[in-house]
């Protein structure tokens, strides 16, 4: 009950907000280097658990100015170096020798996760385009008659 109330009102508060922020004009050439560093800044808060570092820059990049379109790209982009980094440093830390690290397999996965990136960005984007905020607006208005029938079946 309360809990999807909360997640409806929640998903409200992001369509509304969403909806406001839909207006930027900045592309992805327009980047600077103060855009940069906030967008880094952002980024590397998002370590906190339960943080979506996707959402938290999408919605950084929105607030700068950015097109939703641009904005989904340079996050993706934004996660290259952080992947790349994580993977190197798990390598570095464990003991090599324990581990039986196979380059191929590696490449192999590196390169299926990559295509599949690509493929999402491409789906998000034309999500995006068609839906915009209404899709976020719609699902919290589920979650509150959802929550609501339980809360008022439930007393």
């Amino acid at each position: 009950g309360f809990i999807t109330i909360a997640i409806g009102f929640i998903l409200l508060l992001q369509a509304l907000v969403l909806s406001r922020l839909d207006t930027g004009l900045k592309k992805i050439t327009d980047i600077d280097i103060f855009d940069s560093l906030v967008l880094g800044l952002i980024q590397g808060l998002s370590i906190a658990p339960g943080v979506s570092r996707s959402g938290v820059t999408v919605a950084t990049l929105l607030y700068l100015g950015y097109t939703v379109d641009d904005s989904l790209k340079l996050s993706f982009l934004a996660s290259i170096p952080v992947n790349l980094g994580a993977t190197i440093l798990t390598i570095t830390l464990e003991e090599l020798t324990t581990i039986h690290l196979d380059i191929t397999l590696l490449g192999l996965a590196s390169l299926v996760s990559v295509i599949t990136g690509f493929a999402t960005i491409k789906l998000l984007l034309f999500i995006a385009k068609k839906y915009r905020y209404k899709l976020t607006a719609g699902l919290g208005i589920v979650a509150l008659l959802i929550g609501l029938a339980t809360a008022i079946t439930i007393h």
